[in-house]
């Protein structure tokens, strides 16, 4: 008989072996339900700080609840955040390093990349106009971070843990619901201003150095306070004991630059370059630094100065580059054209001048120029915005890298309130983004190039002759390495067919600016600016549910990322991020659910038309974009 009347025995009578296995269980048990409640009943899935699945202990930290976890106190975290907090959600942003600001702050990349032409709108709107408005195109490193910290500070409703990274990330089935960090507790020195300071900063050149070539002896080299990536980052030898703490989310924000979050947690992803070439490389990352001793208004007055070109003649008589003047007499042909554009942003005197020069070149005034491809044009070297200050690679044209992997294209110089600028232009192939070793490598590399760069550009730019180095950015300016696998591909015939898309999230403007991928193979795009808007489908990953991804790795093909990549866009990217997880929380529901349903789209979009950002329904000028009324690109 399977039942009976006799006594069950208690399980105080049972042998020892069978107590112990039964409380392990039962223990075992209550832990698992007490790091997460699982609301559909299954059990949660543990992740580690890296991929791969693995079971914890119980966890008898301190335990706390948020709606938003935001990943990354990058500018798009920081705007992730705000726009999240501001619409009434409880935020906790967590940073691995000691200060907000991401490649601002560390990589020391002061300018913002943004459309300066004459009569034409800049796309600053939302949280970004509100940081672009104090600190302008380029801008002092330090009030910029102290500008991050204050304005985060004074929302109440966002909670920060700086030095803390994620070491486990909890999962209901596909859905992210929580974490569990590590907060470094080892005291710190005094704040001081990043960069690393160079012990030797003024390498002897050769005399015979010239702006033609590399310096014929070897600069003395640069020795620097910290040779490698992350120098600022406190040290991991010390004996201070970690907090951790498990957090409890509803939705999370990736901001970190790489997707770090997203690829931990299983999403899916291309490295590089990969969908077009197996090689996966990445775009050549960037060492940027500051020089002291340079006459600011010489190098001005230099950008401005003229070169001959070959200009190219769109089908409405425009030219490219749009500043090209033409010679005469195709400046009188094209005039015929279009009167009013070829003499704009060009004195008189200054056109004057240059025509005196061209007597000697003929041209039948009959000819049709509609059959013009190209034409000599002037065209300045550069420009001057404020303290920004750019030139178009006629500069360096001629300089020979030192080292195998050295690139250098143009130079994009950011003026500082104490006088020092900094120059973006040092470009290093080969380095592996995700890849701390590779990382390592590059940036020394770069230092290492430096006492020969700067030889040259004392013979090479008028107002340098008696720069000298002032700081190394403790880390790589990194432009590429995930391209997170969305709901939607931002492609390149998007950005050149200017797409306005029906979940457009944000209006932004820059070019298709890849750089190079190998040695002597340039950008296959025209420096053109484009206008076009980003599709909320782009931020959400498909294969796991609860994550937004709102930095340079959202889901676009690796052309299309060379526009999307830059500050202010992965700003509009956060901030839209940041509206929508405020959606999730307050309606209850997930990204993926947002996908489903384009009324919730809509509803994201009219959040952030009324929290006064650019979603995209106007473009500037007479730009006509490509509309999609539909969803079925989904």
């Amino acid at each position: 008989m399977r039942f009976s009347n006799a006594p069950r025995k208690s399980i105080l009578h049972s042998p020892p072996k069978i107590i112990a296995i039964v409380l392990l269980l039962t223990a075992s048990g209550l832990g698992w339900r007490y790091l997460h409640k699982s609301s559909s009943g299954t059990l949660a899935t543990l992740l580690p700080g890296v991929p791969g699945a693995a079971s914890v202990p119980a966890f008898n930290g301190p335990t706390e609840d948020c709606d938003v976890l935001v990943v990354g106190g990058t500018p798009s975290g920081i705007a992730a955040a705000l726009a999240a907090a501001r619409r009434g959600a409880t935020v906790t942003l967590i940073e691995p390093r000691r200060y907000l600001g991401g490649d601002i702050v560390y990589a020391m990349l002061n300018m913002f990349d943004i459309p300066v032409r004459p009569g034409v709108p800049a796309p600053v709107h939302g949280i970004f106009a509100e940081f672009f408005e104090q600190l302008g195109i380029t801008f002092d490193i330090d009030k910029s971070r102290h500008l991050f910290e204050d304005t985060l500070a004074a929302e109440p409703k966002i909670r920060r843990y700086m030095r803390t990274k994620v070491v486990r990330i909890i999962k209901d089935n596909d859905r992210v619901t929580g974490v569990i960090v590590s907060t470094d507790t080892m005291p710190l020195p005094e704040s001081k201003p990043v960069g690393t300071k160079p012990i030797e900063a003024t390498p002897a050149a050769s005399p015979h150095s010239t702006p033609d070539a590399t310096p014929t002896t070897k600069p003395t080299p640069i020795s620097t306070v910290a040779n490698h990536a992350h120098s600022s980052t406190p040290s991991s030898s010390h004996t201070a004991t970690p907090v951790e703490r498990l957090i409890h989310v509803k939705v999370v924000v990736d901001a970190t630059n790489d997707a770090n979050f997203a690829a931990q947690a299983g999403a899916g992803y291309y490295i590089g370059r990969e969908t077009a070439n197996p090689d996966k490389k990445m775009q050549a990352a960037g060492l940027l630094f500051s020089v002291a001793g340079v006459n600011w208004e010489a190098v001005r007055d230099y950008v401005k100065t003229n070169r001959l070109i070959k200009a190219k003649v769109l089908p409405n008589g425009h030219l490219f580059p749009g500043d090209a003047v033409p010679l005469s007499p195709y400046k009188e042909a094209l005039e015929k054209l279009n009167p009013e554009k070829v003499l704009q942003g060009h004195p008189a005197s200054v056109i004057k001048s240059q025509f005196a020069e061209q007597k000697a070149i003929t041209l039948n005034q009959k000819l049709d120029t509609s059959k013009f491809k190209t034409v000599p044009a002037w065209e300045h070297l550069g420009g001057t915005h404020g303290n920004y200050a750019w030139e178009r690679g006629e500069t360096v044209k001629k300089y020979q890298p030192h080292g195998k992997d050295i690139e250098l294209l143009s130079i994009n110089f950011g003026r500082q309130t104490d006088g020092t600028i900094v120059l973006n232009t040092l470009n290093i192939l080969n380095v592996n983004g995700t890849d701390q070793n590779s990382i390592k490598h590059g940036w020394n590399e770069g230092v290492h190039e430096l006492p020969y760069l700067l030889a040259y550009l004392r013979k090479a730019v008028p107002g340098f002759a008696h720069a000298r180095l002032a700081k190394v950015a403790p880390e790589l300016y990194i432009r590429e390495t995930r391209h997170i696998h969305g709901y939607y591909t931002l492609k390149v015939d998007d950005v050149r067919s200017q797409t306005r898309f029906f979940d457009r999230i944000a209006m932004v403007s820059y070019p298709l600016d890849l750089h190079p991928y190998e040695k002597g193979k340039l950008n296959p795009y025209e420096p053109r600016r484009y206008y076009y808007t980003l599709p909320l489908r782009s931020l959400v990953t498909r294969k796991i549910n609860g994550v937004f991804v709102a930095s340079r790795s959202f889901s676009a093909t690796y052309s299309a990322a060379g526009s999307a990549r830059v500050i202010p866009v992965t700003m509009a990217a956060g901030e839209a991020a940041g509206a929508a997880a405020f959606l999730c929380v307050q309606e209850n529901i997930t990204p993926h659910d947002i996908m489903r349903n384009s009324k919730w789209a809509k509803m994201v979009q009219t959040s952030l038309r009324e929290g006064g950002a650019d979603v995209g329904d106007t473009y500037p000028g007479q730009q006509k974009p490509k509309k999609i009324t539909s969803s079925k690109d989904r």
